[in-house]
């Protein structure tokens, strides 16, 4: 049920009807004759999130957002209407018309007056019942969340294929990490082809790091809902550990709808710890929140899988569990509730190892991951030029002579591989034997063997 405008009273007691109402609501999304709001927003080409300005833009059942709105009374009691709207991040006028309802149902009362338009809110007898009645569901009071309709049209708009990757943007996002021509083709090819990629080689030579910067070659940033609505379920997308807030782009200095936020293109990554249930909605049942898996948080992004073939689970396991939303682009996940949703898999995956493509999996499985980058080591010429460029970084002298020696000692008569890691690692000792010897910072023959014999326990 949809709460009214403003002007246009409901009869006394409706809200509280759905608050306390048939378990049956739970299950129901709420449908509106009127578009969604970032929809109406959303160019051919861009995707933005306007402010709502009605309770129907908000898509979502008005009794979700009364109950926040309880549960955040219950926590601290005596909030102003300001205070509230900032909470569950809608704006003041839109959640005066849910304060009203809530007030002729005797859930709130008025404190006292909050500076000249706004009053201090507590709940009464009745609202402390039915915010406890709402916390047995959730414990949630944060952001109110979107329909899964919006969060859709945001996947459709921002998806990785309205980006276009180019050798110069590809070359700008991998900075440092120099690789030859071919390496960077199929890169940016299996960008393009925006599916999956296997990186493989042996370790140290910058397999992750490769993985890791490949978002920064598409478009800048993404909108992402701070959590979305599934059947009445509240999962939180927005995540910080893996989310970068950026300041939103010149044209969204509008007026936005702040139950979503811009952050750079997600990177997820995922090594060892991983397990098939992290690809699906698990409920915690402490704070009543879908926990979002790893490919919902990975969407518009990049999911890496680092050392696969090391995981608990049996890498072929993993890639049953996606290659059809590899191919179809869409995933079927359930809910605690048992209910199925069919949501966007749109994310580039990228899967990187140390060990031979032939001993992970069957060829068949391989077939189905069409890019396949060797990381080779690098050459002695390009070990010499990145050796001499970190060490500038450093703020370390070495003259090339010292480089010959280190490459002739301690790779070429041992027969020991170049690895593009090496140099740094190697430098970074050095600077640590420096800063405790109080000796100048010169990259010398004792420095290195000292370091060498550190690094490989020579």
């Amino acid at each position: 049920m949809q709460t009214s405008h403003a002007n246009s009273k409901p009869e006394a007691g409706w809200l509280l009807r759905e608050l306390v109402g048939s378990s049956s609501a739970a299950d129901s999304e709420p449908t509106s004759d009127k578009p969604a709001v970032v929809k109406q927003a959303s160019q051919r080409d861009k995707f933005f999130p306007q402010a709502p300005q009605t309770p129907e833009d908000l898509g979502i059942r008005a009794s979700d957002v009364a109950a926040l709105v309880l549960r955040t009374l219950m926590s601290r009691d005596g909030q102003s209407g300001r205070q509230i709207a900032q909470q569950v991040r809608v704006s003041l006028p839109i959640l005066e018309s849910f304060v009203r309802s809530m007030r002729d149902d005797k859930l709130l009362s008025v404190r006292k007056a909050s500076g000249a338009v706004d009053y201090e809110y507590e709940l009464t007898d009745r609202g402390l019942e039915a915010a406890k009645r709402a916390n047995q569901s959730t414990t949630y009071s944060g952001s109110a969340p979107v329909c899964v309709d919006d969060y859709l049209e945001s996947l459709r708009r921002q998806s990785l294929s309205q980006c276009r990757v180019t050798p110069d943007t590809l070359k700008t996002a991998l900075g440092d990490l120099r690789f030859d021509a071919a390496t960077i083709n199929k890169v940016g090819q299996a960008m393009v082809g925006g599916k999956a990629m296997l990186v493989h080689g042996a370790p140290g030579n910058g397999k992750t790091s490769v993985a890791q910067r490949l978002t920064s070659a598409y478009s800048r940033g993404v909108w992402i809902p701070r959590a979305v609505s599934f059947s009445g379920m509240i999962a939180r997308i927005y995540d910080p550990l893996v989310h970068n807030e950026l300041e939103p782009p010149v044209e969204a200095k509008r007026e936005i709808d702040q139950r979503w936020i811009f952050v750079s293109r997600p990177s997820v990554v995922v090594g060892g710890e991983l397990t098939l249930e992290s690809f699906e909605f698990a409920l915690d049942r402490q704070t009543g929140l879908l926990e979002t898996p790893l490919q919902l948080k990975a969407n518009c992004g990049v999911l890496v899988i680092d050392d696969f073939g090391r995981q608990r689970v049996n890498p072929t396991e993993i890639l049953n569990r996606l290659i059809v939303p590899l191919e179809s682009r869409f995933d079927i996940l359930t809910l605690p509730n048992g209910r199925s949703v069919r949501l966007p898999f749109e994310q580039l995956l990228v899967l990187s190892t140390n060990l031979e493509p032939s001993d992970l999996v069957e060829e068949a499985f391989m077939r189905r991951i069409p890019y396949k980058i060797r990381v080779q080591d690098p050459s002695v010429t390009e070990f010499r030029k990145l050796f001499e460029r970190i060490a500038r970084s450093l703020g370390l002298a070495c003259e090339p002579t010292v480089i010959d020696y280190l490459i002739s000692t301690h790779y070429e008569r041992p027969q020991r591989p170049l690895r593009f890691c090496h140099a740094r690692d190697l430098l970074s000792l050095i600077c640590n034997a420096c800063a405790f010897n109080g000796l100048p910072p010169v990259v010398t023959v004792e420095l290195l063997n000292e370091a060498v014999g550190n690094y490989f326990d020579d």
